[in-house]
């Protein structure tokens, strides 16, 4: 992979605000997954970008995250990054699908989160916050 292909901006910056991440480690000794909302995106260099954004799955009223993070490896399927003052995790973000929502959070109806067409419905899944 070359150097110019480890940043896919378009992953970031493609019609869809949602993402699913998965944070290794995570709590409790396995990983953590969560529906997150790109709320803001700011490039600082070739492969360190900060994230703004809104972490459904984590505890009410401290969802809102400003995170600067250095991509190690990426695609318009996935990106592999490590947080700048984290660098003992490594996140693995991949654009929001009812699977990926099946997966982790079974217990949601996840049909009525996306529309026809497989997009997110943001309303719909700002529903589950706190949940």
């Amino acid at each position: 992979m070359s150097d110019s292909e480890i940043m896919e901006l378009d992953f970031w910056l493609e019609r869809s605000r949602w993402f699913g991440m998965t944070m290794y480690p995570g709590y409790d000794g396995g990983p953590y997954h969560s529906p997150i909302q790109r709320t803001g995106f700011q490039l600082l260099d070739d492969r360190i970008f900060c994230l703004d954004f809104i972490n459904l799955a984590y505890a009410h009223g401290v969802q809102e995250f400003s995170v600067d993070f250095e991509v190690l490896r990426g695609t318009m399927e996935y990106q592999i990054c490590i947080a700048a003052k984290q660098l003992d995790r490594a996140y693995v973000f991949v654009p929001l699908t009812a699977s990926w929502i099946a997966t982790y959070f079974s217990e949601h109806a996840h049909q009525r989160l996306f529309d026809e067409q497989g997009v997110p419905i943001c309303e719909a899944l700002l529903r589950l916050r706190g949940y």
